[in-house]
């Protein structure tokens, strides 16, 4: 896929999965599952960040920067993304969450994010500063 830039950053969408629940276990126990509110599933996007500024630059990234938007015209989700970033523990890690780095390093991790069944034409949302946006194809095939 191809990357978008602002700024320093580079962000580019490595891949997408479509998970329908989430089973929490402990000691191989199911304690709990995970699945959007209403009729929907979750997408698993892992990104790759690359700060492509000078090595002494150092720029900052976080995971409450990307959102999703549908043909609805809804922003999911609603409220803060890491709620949803920390059940990714349960089916693998590599959270992104947030931190720094320096120019010429990159960071892949994964977001997730509950999204309508019913919704179309997904895009990832990335709002790199107040009122900035740039947005992100998401290949769900």
């Amino acid at each position: 896929m191809n990357p978008v830039i602002y700024k320093n950053r580079e962000v580019t969408v490595l891949g997408v999965e479509k998970i329908e629940e989430i089973v929490a276990k402990e000691d191989g126990e199911v304690i709990h599952r995970y699945m959007p509110d209403g009729k929907g599933y979750y997408l698993s996007l892992t990104l790759q960040i690359k700060n492509i500024g000078s090595p002494e630059d150092v720029s900052y990234y976080s995971t409450r920067e990307f959102k999703i938007v549908g043909s609805k015209g809804k922003i999911y989700p609603l409220g803060d993304p890491l709620g949803a970033d920390r059940n990714l523990k349960f089916i693998g890690g590599n959270e992104l969450f947030e931190g720094e780095f320096y120019g010429g390093y990159a960071k892949i991790g994964r977001i997730l994010r509950p999204v309508d069944a019913d919704d179309s034409n997904l895009l990832l949302r990335w709002e790199p500063e107040e009122g900035i946006f740039r947005y992100l194809s998401l290949d769900l095939s």
